[in-house]
């Protein structure tokens, strides 16, 4: 059967506008590739092309630079209308608040859904998510689901992902760290080769059976910040002015793990009302792929001698900044150590 329609919907990493002056991109393809031609798409398409005896497809790209789930959603009348014979989704890098069935996995089967009412024989394949280096398995495991439900197929890049050389910071063409994150000429025909494989029924990458999942805590840095009179006088570098922690996170070691900030409180020498006053607040300055900024803000009530407080951080993070305040502490105030850890599943 000769294929006719082909539409891909995707984010930066099938396509994204140029962006000189914030990013250092001047393309118009997948982002990274060095050339349209060495981007997923039309590396996919140009091998397609070829087993159909030169016969081009007409080619849909429903891209764009932070693409989100949501976005997709005002679209889902075009991509039915355009009824593909094949379809390719590629999101979900940039989905990182409510990764829930409800937040993620609805709408994502929305989208396939659409797709597939636009033509009920389409060959439709869902890649995984770009979250090097350790893949994105909640995100993962809820595509796999809408495959199972929708009868698309599922193509898992994680052996693309784990490859340090498929990041296009690996091929030192970019300065940008946003660009970087993405995958590299090597990643892209990762991505082509897996989606192929997938297309020609080879079982290599195309695999759907996941591996399995299991829940992993790891401890990043341990700070003693000794004992606090009017301020802190922990014995750290990381300690900025009289009331305020401030330390970088490695964004390549918290990505897709949800951040874990412990400490405790002595409070044999503290009054009821005074740890009833007394809080920690926490924010995290957060940077994307994009170079979208976003903050998010917590904080910590002592109402028991250890606390914690947590926060998924995104797939697509290129910079993660940590800031902790203390609130009403008084002098007598004895913290135990502050431990930064993450948890998340493999």
């Amino acid at each position: 059967m000769i294929v006719r329609k082909v539409l891909i919907v995707g984010d930066s990493i099938s396509s994204h506008r140029p962006s000189v002056e914030k990013l250092g991109w001047s393309g118009s393809w997948g982002m990274a590739a060095s050339t349209q031609d060495n981007d997923y798409v039309h590396l996919f398409l140009s091998r397609l092309t070829n087993l159909q005896r030169g016969t081009p497809p007409k080619l849909m790209i429903a891209g764009g630079g932070g693409g989100k789930l949501a976005d997709k959603l005002t679209q889902l009348e075009k991509l039915k209308a355009f009824a593909a014979d094949v379809a390719v989704i590629q999101l979900g890098e940039n989905d990182n608040k409510h990764v829930t069935p409800l937040g993620f996995q609805k709408p994502y089967e929305d989208i396939a859904c659409a797709i597939l009412a636009g033509n009920p024989t389409v060959r439709l394949f869902c890649f995984s998510v770009w979250a090097p280096p350790q893949g994105s398995p909640l995100k993962d495991t809820m595509i796999r689901e809408v495959c199972q439900k929708t009868g698309a197929t599922f193509v898992n890049i994680d052996r693309v992902i784990a490859d340090p050389e498929c990041k296009a910071e690996a091929e030192k063409r970019f300065w940008h760290s946003g660009v970087n994150w993405h995958p590299g000429d090597k990643g892209m025909r990762g991505y082509a080769d897996a989606l192929w494989q997938a297309y020609t029924n080879q079982p290599f990458l195309a695999e759907t059976t996941p591996s399995p999942i299991r829940e992993r805590t790891k401890v990043l840095a341990v700070h003693d910040w000794g004992r606090l009179k009017k301020g802190f006088t922990a014995k750290t570098d990381a300690l900025i002015g009289e009331n305020r922690y401030e330390t970088e996170i490695p964004a390549e070691q918290v990505r897709g793990q949800k951040l874990l900030v412990k400490t405790k409180i002595q409070d044999d020498f503290i009054s009821a009302t005074e740890k009833q006053n007394l809080n920690l607040h926490i924010s995290l300055e957060l940077e994307d792929a994009e170079a979208q900024i976003t903050r998010e803000a917590g904080r910590i009530e002592f109402r028991t001698p250890h606390v914690k407080w947590s926060h998924r951080m995104p797939d697509n993070l290129i910079r993660a900044k940590l800031v902790l305040e203390p609130i009403n502490m008084p002098d007598t105030a004895v913290l135990g150590p502050l431990i930064i850890a993450i948890s998340g599943k493999r």
